[in-house]
Formats: C-alpha cells, sequence, structure tokens
C-alpha cells in the first residue's frame, strides 16, 4: 500500500521495498510468511503475533530510519563501493 508513497526513494534504494515487503509478510491481511510459520509451528494465531510485536516494531523503526535519514543507513554499505 505505501509503494506508491515511497517509490521515488525506492527507485534509488531497494532496500525500502525489501523491508517493507517483509512487514506486510508478517501482518494480516496477506501475511503469508505469517500463515507458513504458523502452519508449521502449530501455534495458534494469538500466540504469533503476541510474540511477533517486537519484531515488527523493529522493523518499523527500520523502515523509517532507512526512509528518512538514507545516508546514515547507506553509509557502511557505500564505504565498500
Amino acid at each position: 500500500m505505501t509503494t506508491p508513497l515511497l517509490l521515488p526513494v525506492a527507485t534509488q534504494l531497494g532496500i525500502v521495498r525489501s523491508v517493507n515487503l517483509t512487514i506486510a509478510g508478517f501482518t494480516p491481511p496477506v501475511g503469508t510468511m505469517m500463515f507458513i510459520t504458523i502452519a508449521i509451528a502449530k501455534v495458534r494465531m494469538e500466540d504469533y503475533v503476541k510474540e511477533c510485536w517486537s519484531f515488527l516494531i523493529a522493523l518499523a523503526a527500520a523502515l523509517l530510519l532507512i526512509t528518512f535519514c538514507p545516508g546514515q543507513v547507506m553509509f557502511l554499505p557505500n564505504a565498500f563501493m
């Protein structure tokens, strides 16, 4: 849903779309990674969501950092180019 809004940044930094799609894969309604994890681990969705919140918060913080501070985030990869 946010890809059209972040398209200018995503074309410069392909990592934005990757992180955004990772977040989308872990959350409903699409949540393919969520449903696969629930099926393999044989846990209830409520238990999965309870344990997954900290990772989703970290991914959202990383997405905000990548979006609004790309110079700081890409410093190390650009140093090796």
